[in-house]
């Protein structure tokens, strides 16, 4: 005897929609992620923004198009960037590196410009903190020698 579940020439109808809710399923996931994937950063915005506004950048002419975000996260959750700046005719003028901390603001660290003799090709150091030079220990306050 033939199942009341089979058909005249092939699966079972349940199997058949199964299959038919799974392809549903599959194209709504695909869907929702092309819509996150394809959606404008809005922390790049902000940071491009910020970029384009900050003083010595519009001093030198010049403005950002593109920002490369470092890999990891600072203290604090900033993201580290290095951008180029162009000038008007699309030149390569200067670089800048900082921070961007999400919902907080942008913050330009260090700065190298063509027409001030820096050698834009060259590599940032690796460890780019604001006080780099100064003494270890200078402008903190110091524990006394017998509470450390």
């Amino acid at each position: 005897m033939i199942s009341p579940a089979k058909k005249a020439g092939g699966a079972p109808a349940n199997k058949k929609k199964w299959i038919a809710v799974a392809a549903v399923a599959g194209l709504a996931l695909a869907g929702a992620a092309l819509f996150v994937l394809l959606q404008p950063d809005e922390e790049l915005d902000n940071t491009l923004k910020a970029l384009n506004g900050y003083g010595e950048i519009q001093e030198h002419g010049g403005h950002v198009e593109t920002v490369t975000w470092m890999q990891g996260r600072g203290r604090g959750g900033g993201q580290g960037f290095q951008a180029d700046v162009l000038g008007s005719d699309g030149s390569l003028i200067g670089k800048v590196r900082g921070y961007r901390v999400e919902g907080f603001g942008t913050t330009v660290r260090q700065s190298r410009w063509k027409d001030k003799g820096d050698d834009l090709s060259a590599e940032w150091p690796q460890n780019f903190r604001r006080n780099r030079d100064r003494n270890p220990g200078e402008g903190r306050r110091q524990r006394p020698p017998d509470q450390q």
